[in-house]
């Protein structure tokens, strides 16, 4: 019975996928959230929460992004994924107008892995972050 959960949460997840890529991205966040349901402490369930995140940005509900996007730079089963998370959580941040969170999630991205594949783009937005604050402008795009 637990290796049939298992099986169904992982193709939960794949659809969930294949619906990211057509931007089918409300069909792709039912699809994430079943394949959490059917096995929640499977070893592919941070992936499926970052990406459950990154379909509720697309469908603008960043609360709950960043609330997912923590949890996946918090965990520790897959660690590869922390840094994609951290950015996410800085994303979302500075779409809720959370200026401070978003610059000091990069400035954490930054110094847990200063050797992420995020890192140099990381440190634009940040400086373009903290100069907005100076001047008290309005924030660059972030994507």
């Amino acid at each position: 019975m637990e290796r049939f959960r298992l099986d169904l949460s992982v193709a939960a997840y794949q659809n969930g996928l294949d619906l990211m890529r057509t931007g089918r991205f409300a069909e792709a966040a039912d699809s994430f959230q079943e394949a959490i349901r059917l096995k929640e402490e499977a070893a592919h369930i941070p992936a499926v929460r970052f990406n459950l995140a990154r379909a509720f940005v697309r469908l603008g509900r960043q609360s709950e992004a960043v609330v997912l996007a923590q949890g996946v730079v918090e965990q520790n089963v897959d660690r590869e994924l922390q840094d994609d998370a951290m950015l996410l959580v800085s994303q979302c941040a500075e779409d809720l107008g959370n200026i401070d969170d978003a610059r000091t999630a990069l400035r954490g991205l930054l110094r847990r892995w200063p050797h992420s594949a995020f890192s140099t783009d990381a440190r634009i937005h940040l400086t373009e972050l903290n100069r907005c604050v100076i001047r008290g402008g309005v924030t660059p795009p972030h994507r």
